[in-house]
């Protein structure tokens, strides 16, 4: 079984994101960083989160580096109201 998710503020969860992303040994290695978008809410999806973010202000080619590490928080917390 799941453990449940722990609620965040927008604000936290964008700074997770945030954190993760640059943490990236890709981004560290070129001394890089992201900003990442503030997250929104929406309806349970199918895998339980109930938050998105559109993207990120940086270079394109970090895509699959964002992709990592908003899929590693949107394991973990959901967006409380």
């Amino acid at each position: 079984m799941t453990p449940p998710k722990r609620l965040a503020s927008a604000e936290d969860i964008r700074m997770l994101v945030q954190d993760a992303v640059n943490a990236r040994p890709e981004l560290r290695q070129h001394n890089e960083a992201l900003m990442v978008h503030e997250p929104f809410w929406h309806e349970d999806d199918q895998s339980g989160c109930n938050w998105s973010i559109s993207g990120y202000m940086g270079l394109s080619k970090y895509a699959d580096d964002f992709r990592i590490a908003l899929q590693d928080v949107r394991s973990s917390y959901n967006l409380g109201t």
